[in-house]
């Protein structure tokens, strides 16, 4: 059934923009209280800025953040990460 849904969101895209339709689509699927999606900057790799950023079913305004001493420090390059609880 999640193979389904995800087909379905790439097949036709959504009124949002993808990056928010595929976190939403993971945090309903894995019940996540946050879904962040982003990518470092160019400039400075210790910077990220969000592509999407869902709470819940709510899409959040995207942002700058530098992930020196956050838990996004230890997981940059790496294609997918998820932090069950404690974060």
């Amino acid at each position: 059934m999640y193979m389904e849904e995800a087909v379905l969101l790439v097949q036709h895209p959504p009124k949002i923009n993808l990056y928010s339709s595929i976190a939403l689509f993971l945090n309903k699927t894995i019940q996540a209280d946050y879904v962040i999606i982003g990518k470092t900057l160019a400039e400075n790799k210790q910077l990220v800025r969000t592509l999407a950023m869902t709470y819940g079913q709510n899409v959040l305004e995207n942002l700058t953040y530098n992930t020196t001493n956050a838990a996004c420090e230890h997981v940059l390059g790496h294609n997918f990460v998820y932090f069950p609880e404690k974060l």
